[in-house]
C-alpha cells in the first residue's frame, strides 16, 4: 500500500438510516375520516377518535389531518341532525304533519287527567262536579285539537278517570277516537 491509499473505512451499522418512522394508527384514522367524510360523515367520529389517539405518536402528519377531517365530518353530522330536527319541530308546530292533532290531543288529555286526579287527591277522593272548575286549566285545555270538548268518565269507586276525544271525524266509537285511561 502506498501512503496515499487509505484502508477502506469500516461502516458502523448505527450510521445507516433506518426505515422511516410510521404511525399506522394515524394513517388508519386519516383513511377512516376521509371515507367518513365522503360517505356523509357517518364514520367521521371513529376516524377522529383514531386520529386523536395517534396524535401522541410521531409522525403526527396523517393523525392531525385525520383529526381535522374527522372533526369536519362530525360537525356535518351534528348540523344535519339539528337541521332535520328543527324542520320536524317546525312541521309539527305548524300542523303540517297529519299526526300532530292526535299527538297534541293525547298530551292535552294527559294534562286534564292529571288535573282531575290532583283535584281528587286534594279533596279526599271527591271528583269535581264540573271539569271547568279545575285549577290551572282554561276552557281551551278542556277541548281536543279539533275544538270539541273531551268526554270524561269518572269511576269514583275505583278512583279512575277516562278521557275520550272523538277524533278528527267527531263521531264517537270510530277508529280515530282517542282514549286516555
Amino acid at each position: 500500500m502506498t501512503e496515499h491509499d487509505h484502508p477502506p473505512a469500516a461502516h458502523d451499522p448505527g450510521d445507516l438510516p433506518g426505515p422511516p418512522e410510521s404511525n399506522g394508527l394515524g394513517l388508519a384514522g386519516f383513511i377512516v375520516s376521509l371515507v367518513g367524510l365522503c360517505s356523509g360523515g357517518m364514520l367521521s367520529p371513529v376516524g377522529m377518535i383514531l386520529s386523536f389517539v395517534a396524535m401522541f405518536r410521531p409522525p403526527r402528519g396523517f393523525a392531525i389531518a385525520g383529526f381535522v377531517i374527522g372533526l369536519i365530518g362530525s360537525l356535518w353530522i351534528v348540523l344535519a341532525v339539528t337541521v332535520v330536527g328543527f324542520a320536524v319541530l317546525v312541521a309539527i308546530a305548524s300542523g303540517l304533519i297529519a299526526g300532530a292533532g292526535p299527538l297534541e290531543t293525547t298530551l292535552d288529555a294527559f294534562e286534564v287527567r292529571k288535573a282531575l286526579r290532583d283535584y281528587a287527591d286534594a279533596n279526599a277522593g271527591a271528583w269535581p262536579a264540573d271539569a271547568s272548575a279545575l285549577p290551572g286549566l282554561d276552557a281551551d285545555d278542556l277541548q281536543d285539537h279539533w275544538g270539541r270538548p273531551y268526554r270524561i268518565e269518572l269511576d269514583e269507586g275505583a278512583g279512575k278517570v277516562r278521557l275520550f276525544s272523538d277524533g278528527p271525524d267527531g263521531q264517537a266509537g270510530t277508529d280515530d277516537d282517542i282514549t286516555i285511561s
